[in-house]
C-alpha cells in the first residue's frame, strides 16, 4: 500500500506499514486515515479497562474540550452515538471502529496461517 509514492503509516502513532499492520478507514480502502495493530491493541485495553492510561490515547469525556466537536475519524459518529470515543488529541476513534479493526486484523492473521 502506498500513499502518493510514500509508505502508508498509522495516523495515530506514525509507525509505517513496514513495522506494523494497518487498517484503513472503512469508507475507502485508499484512505489516508489508518490505524495500526499496536494502536488497536492499546485502544482495546483502554476500553476493556485493562489499562486506565494509554501511552497515546485517552478517553473523550463530556468534560473535555474535544467532546464539543468530536466525532470518530473513521465513521463520523459522535461521542453520544457510541459507548467510547478515544483520541490522541488530533484524531478520534470509537469503540465500534476499534472492534471492527480488531476483527479485520484477527481475520488477516488467521488467513496467513
Amino acid at each position: 500500500m502506498r500513499v502518493s509514492g510514500r509508505l502508508k503509516s498509522c495516523s495515530f502513532c506514525g509507525k509505517t506499514e513496514t513495522t506494523v499492520k494497518l487498517v484503513s478507514a472503512p469508507d475507502d480502502y485508499d484512505s489516508e486515515i489508518c490505524i495500526c495493530n499496536e494502536c488497536v491493541k492499546e485502544c482495546v485495553d483502554i476500553i476493556d479497562g485493562e489499562t486506565t492510561l494509554g501511552t497515546l490515547f485517552h478517553s473523550v469525556t463530556s468534560a473535555t474540550q474535544e467532546s464539543k466537536s468530536s466525532s470518530c475519524s473513521f465513521c463520523d459518529k459522535t461521542e453520544k452515538q457510541v459507548d467510547f470515543l478515544l483520541t490522541n488529541h488530533t484524531l478520534f476513534i470509537c469503540n465500534e471502529c476499534i472492534s471492527l479493526c480488531k476483527k479485520i486484523l484477527e481475520e488477516e492473521e488467521k488467513n496467513q496461517v
